[in-house]
């Protein structure tokens, strides 16, 4: 679905203006505490199984590390 969406208007669903909306924006899950809104540079930690990335390289599941898309 993610990949869906962003393929309606690729050109902001890629930007931070984008993924600065609603409750699930912030750094904290439903900012519970409060937080400041994420950025494309905030880092992912992905534990054991890989290195941490940013937002910004894993926003685009067709292009990046990932490269794939579901029908």
């Amino acid at each position: 679905m993610w990949s869906y969406w962003q393929l309606l208007e690729p050109k902001s669903r890629y930007s931070e203006d984008e993924l600065n909306g609603g409750n699930y924006c912030h750094i904290t899950w439903t900012n519970l505490p409060e937080s400041r809104k994420a950025i494309l540079s905030d880092s992912i930690d992905m534990g054991f199984a890989v290195g941490s990335t940013t937002i910004g390289d894993v926003i685009d599941m067709t292009s990046g590390p990932f490269c794939y898309f579901y029908l």
